[in-house]
């Protein structure tokens, strides 16, 4: 059972039992915004309906009928209140968490590793057409509890700070890194660097072009992105997001034999420079034991884990506050006030937009037992400065951002759709590394569910697509969602989603239906004529990848002051939009 739908599929109307259920919800929460992809949200990030809170016995925010007292629980279920029983009414064991392995906070005031089973001194090297300050290969000291290497000048391939990871034989030794999954650096410096693992390889051409052979050797890296900033900030690296450049002697990575980490600034063309602060490297714990019937963390009767095969959507009711759909359903009469039900009393996501991200977990508390599906929308330079322009003002800002909401979702139990558009779009440098941290972040939660945005059937390719979501960590992600605001028919999105998920390993998806039930508008994106109100929120998708329909675009929210919205700014409601979805809708 997926309670969410209003409309009475046995008689083909809006049940009464619909309409009032709906006419006595109170909305808990105001601090939400209603903003969505293609959607520009207000500066604070709230969706202004503050004062548009229906009141009645309803309170609790629910997007569900109310259920029968009397009627039993869908199978599988517990009911709110009910512990759960499956391990005989006695709580398991804690399972300890697995922990990260801190491979140098450079608090001991020398250039060595500080951790046990590691052996190595940190240097630096470069190209030799520039100058560095420590000078290559000269003793690294620590001032304050950090590294920091300057220089420029660098034409050939760049400069860099480098760590073995063995030399305790006297020789450069492989180390096994594969008990964990990435790095975690915290660091601040200016631009980006290419933090390289280093494996063994003897065939190919080197960096600047030359011949290895057996006798000279090459080393094939393995890169992936840090971006710094001016202030510290803590990063998680994906292993799985980290690829061979172009010229690397092709191999594969092999966690068990790495001989060293690289922090490379290169030159690509051009004079490269390094301004660069390192204040502790450690190797990224595996995420919390993911298997069908555990439950580990917070709340009274513990918190079921996800990834584990299931579906979190399955027997759920969803939360929803109904935003400024109801106030207009709630002002409206005769046939419009029909019309806008179909839109008021089907449950939308909650976006956030930026502000306060602890709020998510105030917007789970409010739904009284209901799931929440919330959309985390405040990448940096969101939407290419289009009709969403705005987003966090750096990646250091928007990765705070992210851990106050994964901090506050900590024993609770929701869904997060990430960043609507962001990597279809690719507006900057640091997108995939900073969906990938807030991946890592939020899936520190066993019970919150991640899918990172992949578009739609009518943008980019499956392929390429593909390679940004594994970019973007979509190995720690629950899976991944399509047509977020968008207008493309059920049926291709179901393709293009099971063609997408072939190329990662089998992932399942939601597919946003908010607004697809009538024509498609091919590349019209912006409140385009002729659309309709797709299907109704469910579980019932008829394929075991798509994990659910959902109105994650909440219908008649305008998506800028374009189309049939012309007079409409970007995320606000727009009626006569609303109403033509509605006589159009699927249902």
């Amino acid at each position: 059972m997926f309670d969410v739908k209003r409309f009475d599929m046995t008689s083909e109307r809006w049940s009464p039992a619909a309409l009032v259920s709906r006419a006595m919800l109170v909305s808990t929460l105001a601090l939400v915004s209603s903003t969505v992809a293609c959607s520009a949200p207000s500066d604070a990030g709230v969706n202004g309906d503050d004062a548009l809170q229906p009141t009645g016995p309803g309170a609790g925010g629910t997007g569900a009928i109310a259920p029968d007292p009397g009627a039993a629980a869908a199978p599988g279920v517990t009911p709110p209140g009910a512990s759960d029983t499956s391990n005989g009414g006695t709580p398991g064991p804690e399972v300890p968490l697995p922990m990260d392995f801190v491979l140098d906070d450079f608090e001991d005031g020398n250039g060595d590793l500080s951790s046990e089973g590691f052996a190595g001194s940190w240097r630096t090297y470069s190209d030799g057409t520039g100058t560095v300050t420590p000078a290559v290969d000269s003793p690294i000291v620590p001032v304050e509890g950090a590294v920091y290497v300057s220089g420029s000048g660098f034409s050939t391939w760049g400069v860099g700070l480098s760590i073995d990871l063995d030399t305790s034989s006297g020789q450069r030794q492989p180390a096994d890194l594969s008990a964990y999954r990435g790095l975690k650096v915290r660091a601040k410096g200016t631009g980006t660097i290419d933090v390289e693992l280093v494996i063994p390889a003897t065939t190919g051409t080197d960096e600047a072009g030359g011949t290895c052979t057996a006798a000279t050797g090459c080393f094939g890296h393995y890169a992936a992105t840090l971006t710094l900033s001016a202030d510290y900030s803590e990063q998680t690296l994906q292993f799985s997001a980290f690829r061979q450049p172009d010229w690397a002697a092709s191999s594969t990575l092999d966690l068990t034999g790495v001989l060293a980490i690289n922090f490379l600034s290169r030159s690509n063309g051009g004079a490269a420079s390094i301004d660069l602060y390192v204040d502790s490297v450690a190797l990224a714990a595996p995420l919390p034991p993911s298997q069908p019937g555990t439950t580990t963390g917070g709340g009274d009767f513990g918190v079921p884990t996800v990834n584990d095969g299931t579906n979190p959507f399955a027997g759920r009711t969803l939360n929803s506050d109904g935003g400024a759909a109801f106030a207009a359903y709630n002002s409206a009469s005769g046939g419009d006030r029909d019309l806008l039900a179909k839109v008021a009393m089907n449950p939308a996501a909650f976006w956030m937009v930026g502000g306060d991200g602890g709020r998510a977990g105030g917007l789970v508390d409010g739904g009284g037992g209901e799931y929440t599906v919330i959309v985390a929308y405040n990448i940096p330079n969101r939407d290419c400065s289009g009709e969403s322009a705005g987003g966090a003002s750096s990646p250091a800002e928007y990765q705070g951002w992210i851990d106050s909401m994964s901090q506050s979702l900590q024993g609770k139990q929701a869904a997060v759709i990430l960043e609507p558009d962001a990597l279809a779009l690719s507006c900057g440098d640091s997108t995939e590394s900073l969906i990938a941290y807030a991946v890592n972040s939020l899936r520190q939660n066993p019970g919150v569910a991640v899918y990172i945005d992949g578009g739609h059937s009518n943008w980019v390719g499956a392929g390429e697509m593909a390679n940004r979501l594994r970019n973007a960590g979509i190995d720690q992600a629950t899976g991944f969602a399509v047509n977020v605001s968008n207008f493309q028919p059920t049926g291709a999105l179901i393709d293009y989603g099971r063609n997408l998920s072939g190329l990662l390993g089998g992932k399942p998806f939601v597919i946003d239906t908010s607004r697809n039930g009538a024509r498609n508008p091919g590349g019209e994106w912006c409140n385009p004529a002729g659309a309709g109100l797709g299907e109704a929120p469910t579980v019932a998708t008829g394929d075991d990848l798509v994990h659910a329909f959902l109105w994650v675009k909440r219908p008649g929210e305008s998506d800028g002051a374009c189309g049939q919205c012309a007079g409409t700014p970007a995320g606000q409601f727009c009626t006569s939009y609303a109403l033509e979805l509605a006589r159009n809708a699927i249902f």
